[in-house]
């Protein structure tokens, strides 16, 4: 047997994480790995706070008005918190929109946040979503390269997060649920290996944890992530997933300092395509695909980029709210993405997904596991939208029968004496975590009107600009932090492209980032 034990690490530089039903967000967001790009060129479309405070955010508000700005696209968790009183004490521009994405606006329906909320679209993702898609891929991708990760004739992956919260513990309960549905569908088939028509039969991939599902914090040297880390590559589990911002490096440093060849799959950007996605001679005897000369295989995806694309066209159009449309009720789903709306993007409206050699796992997977032939990514996730475990994550956790405390806006309840958890039964969204008296759980967040209508004011403005130049003015982007620039490779950078791909639309050209 080979003693070298194959491994995949899923890391993220950017988590973001919302603590929903408490109104609150947290989230860690990359300042360094830039790309190397002449900002000078995109110096008229952003700007960042020059401090991280209301203050700052007030003075970028300021002199985007003073520019002729009229779209201020805000990406990243803590935008809310700066908005919401610019526009209560109407210190945020009267004739301007505003786009908050990874966020939701006046989550707690204040109605003192009534006034100028058709002037505010924001988007929360549904990332279990995406991970639910991931797993399928990743059970799938080891069970194709048998030689490479099964030499100790299991498969196994583990996984933590950096705290407990909506957008960090629904990575884990849509991995497990992907992996599930994997194990459930394929176990029975012969599974084609990579590189060769040899067949081999389906290993089912199991969860491993260690003494806890997270570390306390999202820091960059946090010690308790190096010994959970380390715990994890001594188990020789075949797969970690770290949803702990910058810990991405924590994991690549650890792995890499082993004999064991280790892979990485990133979470939030394609950060595969990203300066982190280190060097490694791990893979190049293996039939994975992608670079193999590259730690990390594939990404689990917010596309802020889609979601700026498609809130900035309604805006242009004018688009309007359902004539029963009032602040804090459910919408009319034709309502996403606009003005005046708190929209929860997923799969089907393309902003959460798994970057393109995921994708492939995932074709391959389900044509197994179905025995179809389909070929596009879009195809799969289509059919997928009707699975019976896909559909669960939709579903309100129901933990009476589990946990001592099933209230919706608490993060953990007390398991009672025997855990038998599932899915169809309790929900998707729960998940089991390594403490042996807890289940982590949230509810579904589901889309809201903000507004009972949406503002035009984008539109005039567009038709006022007569000129290319001027309409170009009209948009620029706030990064969430003042150490953050706009090619981030994360979530300032996706977006920027977001407002690249607006312009381009109709016609017109701004610089771009390149990858």
């Amino acid at each position: 047997m080979n003693s070298k034990h194959k491994k995949i690490v899923f890391g993220s530089l950017c988590a973001t994480v919302a603590l929903a039903g408490v109104g609150a967000t947290l989230a860690v967001s990359c300042r360094k790995d830039q790309t190397q790009v002449d900002t000078s060129k995109l110096q008229s479309y952003w700007t960042a706070p020059k401090e991280d405070s209301q203050q700052g955010f007030l003075q970028a508000y300021s002199r985007f008005a003073n520019d002729g700005k009229r779209a201020y696209i805000l990406p990243g968790f803590n935008q809310s918190w700066y908005l919401e009183p610019a526009i209560k004490d109407g210190k945020f521009n009267k004739d301007s929109i505003a786009l908050v994405l990874d966020a939701f606006y006046n989550e707690k329906n204040s109605a003192e946040l009534y006034q100028g909320a058709d002037r505010i679209a924001s988007v929360y993702f549904k990332v279990d979503e995406a991970a639910f898609l991931a797993g399928i891929a990743l059970a799938y991708m080891l069970n194709s390269n048998q030689a490479t990760f099964a030499t100790d004739n299991k498969l196994t992956w583990a996984g933590y997060v950096g705290l407990n919260a909506q957008n960090t513990t629904n990575f884990m309960a849509g991995m497990v649920l992907g992996v599930h549905w994997a194990n459930e569908n394929l176990k029975d088939k012969q599974i084609e290996q990579a590189g060769s028509t040899e067949k081999k039969a389906w290993i089912k991939v199991e969860e491993v944890q260690a003494d806890k599902s997270q570390v306390g914090g999202f820091d960059a040297d946090n010690g308790n992530a190096k010994v959970l880390i380390k715990s994890f590559v001594d188990k020789k589990v075949d797969a970690i997933m770290a949803v702990a911002g910058p810990q991405t490096a924590l994991v690549i440093n650890e792995v890499n300092n082993t004999e064991q060849p280790i892979a990485i799959i990133g979470v939030d950007t394609p950060q595969e395509l990203s300066d982190v996605n280190r060097v490694t001679n791990k893979f190049n005897n293996s039939n994975v695909t992608g670079d193999k000369t590259r730690s990390i295989r594939f990404s689990v995806t917010k596309n802020l980029d889609v979601a700026t694309k498609m809130i900035l066209e309604n805006a242009l159009k004018g688009a309007q709210l359902d004539a029963n449309a009032k602040p804090g009720q459910g919408i009319n789903p034709n309502d996403k993405f606009k003005l005046g709306v708190n929209t929860v993007g997923g799969v089907a409206d393309g902003v959460v997904g798994i970057s393109k050699d995921g994708q492939d796992y995932l074709i391959k997977a389900y044509n197994t596991a179905k025995s179809k032939n389909l070929t596009t990514y879009n195809e799969v996730t289509a059919e997928l939208a009707n699975d019976e475990l896909f559909k669960t994550l939709n579903m309100q956790p129901n933990v009476s029968n589990l946990a001592t405390n099933e209230e919706k806006s608490e993060i953990a309840g007390n398991l009672k004496a025997e855990f038998k958890y599932d899915p169809k039964t309790h929900g998707g969204t729960v998940y089991k975590p390594a403490d042996k008296d807890k289940l982590w759980y949230y509810p579904v967040l589901e889309s809201k009107y903000i507004s009972s209508t949406a503002s035009t004011k984008f539109k005039e403005n567009w038709e006022k600009a007569k000129e290319e130049n001027d309409k170009k003015k009209l948009i620029g982007l706030i990064t969430s932090f003042s150490g953050v620039t706009v090619n981030d490779k994360s979530f300032s950078q996706t977006t920027y492209n977001g407002i690249v791909e607006f312009f381009k639309g109709q016609g017109i050209s701004i610089p771009t980032i390149s990858k």
